[in-house]
C-alpha cells in the first residue's frame, strides 16, 4: 500500500526535515513515491519523485525490515519496525536512516487511506503541534477550521527561542489568530498557508487519512526568524471542547 513518513534529523551543516510517500507492492519492490526536503543548505526540495525500484525493501519475521528509496540518482537506506499488523498489513512503523549519506534522520510512517486525497477531503476542526528538533528552539501548538480551502477560526501559541508569541518572556494572555488556505492533490501531497501578524507560515502535508496529516515547514530557513523550521502532525479534532 502507500504510506505517509515523516523525518527529521540533521546533517553536517545544521537541521532537515522531510515529509513525502512511497508505494509498496508487498513483493519487497518501490513502484511510486515523492517527498519534500527543508535542509539546512537553505534548500527547499519540492516533490522530490521516488524512484521506482525492484528488491528495495525486505521485512523480516519479527516486523523488522530495510528500506531504500533513491531520489535524484543517491539512494537513502532506513531501517525500520513495523507495527498495527491487520491480515499481513502493516498500519504504521518507525524508521531511522542507515547509511552514509551524511544525514542522519528518524521518524514515523503510516499506512494511507487514498479516499482522502482531496482538498474537500479535509474538512473540519484540526489541532496541530509542530516543532523543530532542538528542544527549546521552535514549538507551536493550535487549531483551526478547513472548509473547501479556507482556513478560518485560526489560532495558534507559539515559543521561539524563548520569545514567546513575538512577546519576550511573558506568556501571552491569547493565542495569535490566523486564517489562510490549503490544498491537496490527487497524490495525497498538501499545502497548508497561514497567516498571523507576525507574518505567513507555510508547510507542505502529506495525507494520512481525512482525519491525520504529517507537515513541515516550506519555508527557507532563516527566511523568517519568527517562525523557524518545523515539522509536525495535524489532526482532526473528535468533538467541541
Amino acid at each position: 500500500g502507500q504510506y505517509a513518513f515523516l523525518l527529521e534529523g540533521s546533517d553536517p551543516n545544521g537541521l532537515d526535515t522531510m515529509v513525502g510517500s512511497f508505494t509498496a507492492d508487498g513483493a519487497g519492490n518501490i513502484t511510486a513515491g515523492e517527498e519534500d526536503l527543508n535542509l539546512s543548505s537553505g534548500v527547499v526540495d519540492a516533490m522530490q519523485s521516488i524512484t521506482p525500484a525492484s528488491k528495495a525493501y525486505v521485512v523480516g519475521s519479527d516486523h523488522r525490515g530495510c528500506l531504500a528509496l533513491t531520489t535524484g540518482g543517491v539512494t537513502f537506506v532506513y531501517h525500520f519496525a513495523l507495527g498495527s499488523i491487520s491480515s499481513g498489513i502493516a498500519g504504521k512503523g518507525r524508521l531511522v536512516e542507515f547509511d552514509t549519506s551524511g544525514t542522519v534522520t528518524g521518524g514515523v510512517m503510516k499506512l494511507r487511506d487514498t479516499s482522502a486525497f482531496s482538498t474537500a477531503a479535509i474538512s473540519g476542526n484540526y489541532a496541530f503541534v509542530v516543532a523543530d528538533q532542538l528542544p527549546g528552539q521552535f514549538v507551536a501548538a493550535g487549531a483551526f477550521n478547513a472548509n473547501a480551502g479556507v482556513i478560518s477560526s485560526g489560532a495558534v501559541d507559539t515559543n521561539s527561542q524563548g520569545n514567546i508569541d513575538g512577546a519576550g518572556a511573558t506568556y501571552p494572555t491569547a493565542p495569535l489568530s490566523f486564517t489562510g488556505s490549503d490544498t491537496v492533490d490527487t497524490n495525497g501531497r498538501g499545502t497548508f498557508s497561514f497567516t498571523t501578524a507576525n507574518g505567513q507560515i507555510n508547510s507542505t502535508c502529506y495525507v494520512i487519512s481525512a482525519t491525520e496529516l504529517y507537515c513541515t515547514s516550506s519555508d527557507v530557513q532563516g527566511s523568517n526568524p519568527l517562525y523557524p523550521l518545523f515539522a509536525g502532525r495535524i489532526l482532526q479534532q473528535s468533538s467541541a471542547s
